[in-house]
């Protein structure tokens, strides 16, 4: 937690001495917008429900409840001096340095006092001034009961180092080489999920009716795809909250959605942050899956979420902020448990094992050191919506120079083996993968051709030319006479049985018919291929084939596929809907923090009007190009003017500052009159941006 002074200062920052502070809430309105902000950040249980005023806080604040949350985020020296302070009716510091059991020197005690005050002030659990400050009133109760219940088994005058635990590192390394490791591990994260996209359809990963995956479903697909059961788990879990998969259109299987197949394809680098980014947001313990002595969980069941996973994994990330960078810490579970003395160590070292390991796969660590993406990571956390599937700028830009470059060429050899000199393009890999089988892999990758391969590439709709083709665009050597013997001589021996897929048929009960139909068809672009006299089959859905038909004047009816039976379409399939995240992180979003903060701060006290500019004339907008502007000025931190209708429906301008866009409200500060506002987006006709305060159009 970051301290910048020890007790609150005025709002405004002017230095002639202001009126003491004679109740919580008259110190919380002594501070800056800034400062409640972060207040709400370390106890976000202040923000539910959003609270309209400083005394709403105050209140809160207060309650014993939020009182024991607060004392969960306290180090071992916060926490002494809170128990000191429990039934003390002021604090007095030089008293508590006296009667605080802290081991050290005189000047690291009474520093380890003034930063535990400092941080008791911050979450509003002493109140005051300088001069004179007071514990809240529930904290005697609430550290009572912390004793009673979490801490019984300790003993509460045991001595506490003044100085907290610091991290050590055995072996530092150069950050080149962790950033270089860290890139590899990312490509191969990327190519994983990758992989379990373009196999689940075939894999027919299915889901029960509660619209989780049965245990023996998930074994199943991870032998098949040659994974863990943990690490498809967080594969397919990961997908998930990026909106990369999700349930069929029957609800039966998981597919991969239309955002899915478009990651597949993006450039490494932004499929990377993203997976980056959704982890972090994540609240879900993988390594749940092969753990021994516990029940399984099901993969999108969400049994095995967890907010002190999250809240671990966070610690340990800014843990490794604060050493060199290569350098990993040996000892992160002493010092997180001397920064959480009240969290369970079990718990913690295994949330922490776990938080290892996913670091070390996503490569947002290496070694143990932090990566720069870890670091972008760490820098840009509060900005994404988790729910947002796009990932940062941040995180996409700092992915850029660590990741492989992916090639789009091979080396085909006469030893009828495939020589890829670095990672592929993802449309490269898998049309390779379809007819080759990989031989060996690392910086390079060796894929073999066999009979087998090339007759499974057959069965799956390839033929001899697409297969020669395809080889052909992307060696560069030309193609050995082996390869395409074996190509030809396999296709020459392949079954005459042959299975395809099609999305509808065509039958006619004459030649002439079927031939008018297809002149038709063709004319308006309707791909169809003729399989007989009367019979033709199309890539097109029956539906668009009946309408293109009757679009050209003909006469075409719909027939069940199975029955021969006219009748209702079926439905074909389709790639699924983007689902929702099964888990949110529980922290308070940093935009909500900031909004609700300026809007108390600013409720408490009511400016006199300004003189402004004449309003602008601000054009009727599409809701998008609205809400554009509006999360433009909220990224930079201007002002808009607003045009917005009533419930009567007469319509204003108003300039204003956007704080905050969610759920179909703005909230912003008006700015004529310095109040805080909410604005139906349903009801906001326009915007336009305006000159910043600083400007000389712009002043207030």
């Amino acid at each position: 937690m970051t301290i910048e002074q020890p007790l609150p200062a005025s709002a405004t920052g002017a230095s002639e001495r202001v009126r003491a502070p004679r109740s919580l809430a008259d110190d919380l309105r002594s501070r800056t917008a800034a400062q409640i902000a972060r207040l709400l950040s370390e106890r976000p249980d202040l923000m539910l429900p959003q609270p309209d005023s400083i005394s709403e806080i105050a209140t809160r604040a207060a309650g014993a409840g939020s009182i024991r949350r607060a004392l969960h985020r306290l180090d071992r020296r916060a926490l002494a001096v809170a128990t000191a302070l429990a039934d003390a009716p002021r604090v007095d510091p030089q008293a508590l340095g006296a009667s605080v059991p802290l081991t050290g020197e005189t000047a690291e005690r009474d520093a380890a006092v003034r930063q535990a005050l400092a941080v008791l002030a911050e979450l509003a659990l002493v109140w005051g001034d300088a001069e004179r400050s007071f514990p809240v009133r529930a904290l005697g109760p609430a550290v009572a009961a912390l004793w009673a219940t979490d801490l019984a088994d300790d003993d509460a005058n045991a001595p506490v180092p003044a100085v907290p635990v610091a991290p050590t590192a055995r072996k530092c390394f150069d950050p080149t080489v962790v950033d270089r490791m860290a890139g590899q591990q990312g490509l191969l994260a990327v190519q994983t999920l990758r992989k379990v996209l373009h196999k689940l359809p075939g894999q027919a990963l299915g889901l029960t009716r509660e619209g989780v995956v049965a245990v023996r479903e998930l074994s199943t697909a991870a032998t098949a795809l040659d994974l863990t059961d943990s690490a498809l788990a967080m594969w397919l879990e990961l997908g998930w909250s990026a909106g990369l998969l999700g349930p069929g259109a029957d609800g039966e299987f998981v597919l991969p959605t239309a955002a899915g197949l478009l990651w597949a394809d993006s450039p490494a680098a932004a499929a990377w942050a993203l997976l980056v980014q959704t982890w972090w947001f994540s609240e879900l313990d993988w390594d749940a899956f092969g753990r021994s002595g516990v029940e399984r969980p099901h993969v999108f069941g969400g049994q095995h979420a967890s907010s002190g996973l999250a809240d671990t994994r966070h610690a340990y990330l800014r843990l490794l902020l604060e050493v060199p960078p290569g350098t990993p810490v040996d000892n992160a579970a002493d010092v997180l448990a001397d920064r959480r003395p009240l969290a369970n160590r079990r718990r913690l070292e295994q949330a922490l094992r776990s938080t290892r390991s996913q670091a070390e796969v996503l490569g947002i660590t290496a070694r143990g050191a932090l990566s720069a993406v870890g670091r972008a990571l760490l820098f840009d956390a509060a900005a994404p919506d988790p729910a947002d599937p796009v990932p940062e700028e941040l995180l996409v830009t700092a992915a850029e120079p660590l990741i492989p470059a992916e090639i789009d060429h091979v080396l085909v050899q006469g030893d009828l083996t495939i020589v890829a000199p670095g990672p592929l393009v993802p449309r490269l890999a898998r049309d390779i993968a379809a007819f080759a089988e990989v031989e060996s892999s690392g910086g390079a990758t060796v894929f073999r051709i066999t009979a087998g391969s090339i007759a499974a590439a057959l069965d799956a709709g390839w033929d001899a030319d697409r297969i020669l083709t395809t080889l052909a665009d992307a060696s560069q050597t030309p193609i050995p006479q082996p390869v395409e013997y074996l190509v030809q001589d396999t296709e020459r021996r392949h079954g005459r049985v042959r299975v395809g897929s099609a999305a509808s048929f065509i039958v006619t009960s004459d030649v002439g018919s079927l031939d008018v139909l297809l002149a038709a068809l063709e004319g308006v672009g309707v791909s169809v291929r003729r399989l007989s006299d009367t019979v033709a089959v199309s890539t097109r859905a029956a539906e668009a084939v009946v309408a293109a038909a009757r679009r050209s004047g003909l006469t075409a009816s719909a027939e069940d596929a199975l029955s021969g039976v006219p009748g209702e379409l079926a439905q074909g399939l389709s790639v699924a809907p983007p689902p929702r995240p099964t888990v949110v992180h529980t922290g308070a979003d940093a935009g909500r923090v900031r909004a609700v903060a300026a809007i108390v701060v600013a409720a408490e006290s009511p400016a006199a009007a300004v003189a402004l500019p004449p309003a602008p004339h601000v054009p009727r907008m599409h809701p998008a190009q609205t809400q554009g502007v509006l999360a433009a000025a909220l990224a930079a931190g201007g002002r808009v003017w607003l045009r917005h209708a009533d419930n009567a429906g007469q319509d204003s301008t108003r300039l204003v500052e956007p704080l905050h866009l969610a759920g179909g409200v703005l909230e912003a500060i008006e700015v004529e009159r310095s109040r805080p506002r909410r604005f139906a987006t349903a009801r906001l006709l326009g915007a336009a941006a305006a000159p910043s305060a600083a400007d000389p159009g712009g002043q207030r």
